[in-house]
């Protein structure tokens, strides 16, 4: 993964932290009000934006199903939860509350014609 890549996919302003020890390399994700909020650090930059970009991905589903309060998005029904992009990853995917949403395993095949 390359760093225009991962501002692309996260939202949020990347940038590299001070050398690490051993020989790591790590990423920041800075939101718009200039506050760090995930990090990613591995032996090469590519795994290290790629754990930044999992991380931020985990995070916003968690706040996606507190929002949510733990019901589905389309049906209401409450239970486990599958996150679903509003936006299509192969169209640009984005990771945030406003392109994720919370949905059973039931609609969300519905959503991919799956169900």
């Amino acid at each position: 993964m390359t760093h225009k890549q991962a501002e692309r996919i996260t939202g949020l302003t990347i940038r590299a932290t001070q050398p690490v020890p051993h020989g790591d390399c790590a990423f920041i994700g800075i939101n718009s009000n200039d506050v760090a909020i995930v990090a990613g650090r591995s032996r090469s930059s590519g795994d290290a934006l790629n754990k930044l970009v999992d991380n931020h991905y985990k995070m916003v589903c968690k706040e996606v199903a507190l929002k949510q309060k733990h019901k589905c998005w389309e049906c209401g029904k409450f239970g486990p939860m599958q996150f679903h992009h509003v936006q299509h990853r192969s169209k640009g995917r984005i990771d945030s509350l406003d392109n994720i949403v919370g949905l059973c395993p039931m609609c969300h095949g519905r959503q991919h014609g799956t169900a």
